[in-house]
């Protein structure tokens, strides 16, 4: 019975150990040892897709969405619905920034929900990046998630692939609600409700996105250019100037 209560003692002292705390074996007891176990949490599960069309989403959305970007659109002493406007992503800040007016004003600011992949240009299928350049948005699709559809590979990228010999680029590249990214700029719902709503009542042809790893009118992306394509420093002087067009504000990078 003693050589059966030692192995039971040292096994549970095995598990505390790889969990993460030390116990003594000659003290340890079955009951302290459940005591010490840390809880489990259950794992998150991905929100049930929201199986709408356009419509159907903006009716549930948009009414609130609107009272805030009217609000928002107020504040900066901009009209709403401007006749277009600008997002920008800027991956080092984890952030997505809502410009419009004649002089682009500043009208709001969200940040990411989540991330995937580093910083630099989405170079293939499967690489996790989100993309970094000047797009167009193409339409909106609510039979998943609140997304907005981004031209990616646009014609600059298709360019590029062809010019270093790449093939199978990816697609699919949104903007959209959720806890997942895979290449994609992720917000909360509430967040993209207001992103959703203002692409339609502006029209996604008015509405350009630009997607840089950083403010690049403040400094330079803490990124390895030297395992970069050759072409990334002249993309980024276009995307630097582009970006000094607007009042990007001080913003501290996260992790």
């Amino acid at each position: 019975m003693n050589d059966v209560l030692a192995l039971n003692k040292t096994a549970l002292t095995c598990a505390c150990c790889l969990l993460g705390f030390s116990v003594s074996p000659a003290t340890l007891s079955p009951a302290a040892a459940a005591e010490k176990m840390p809880a489990m949490r259950p794992p998150v599960e991905p929100a049930p897709p929201l199986n709408l069309t356009v419509p159907q989403a903006l009716a549930r959305f948009a009414g609130p969405a609107r009272v805030a970007l009217k609000d928002e659109f107020a504040r900066a002493g901009v009209p709403y619905p401007p006749a277009k406007l600008t997002l920008v992503g800027l991956k080092q800040e984890r952030v997505v920034l809502l410009f419009a007016g004649a002089k682009p004003k500043l009208i709001a600011q969200w940040p990411l929900s989540t991330f995937s992949g580093k910083l630099g240009p989405k170079l293939r299928e499967g690489d996790l990046q989100i993309p970094e350049g000047t797009y167009k948005i193409t339409g909106l699709r609510a039979s998943f998630r609140l997304s907005v559809l981004v031209d990616y590979p646009n014609r600059f990228d298709r360019l590029q692939a062809a010019a270093d010999k790449r093939t199978h680029l990816g697609g699919d590249i949104l903007i959209h609600n959720g806890t997942h990214s895979t290449g994609c700029l992720v917000l909360s719902i509430d967040d993209m409700a207001q992103i959703f709503t203002a692409a339609h009542d502006v029209g996604c042809a008015n509405v350009t996105l630009i997607i840089a790893p950083c403010n690049l009118s403040k400094g330079k992306p803490a990124l390895d250019m030297a395992s970069q394509p050759g072409w990334l420093p002249l993309h980024y002087e276009h995307l630097r100037r582009q970006l000094s067009q607007y009042p990007l504000p001080s913003l501290p990078s996260r992790p």
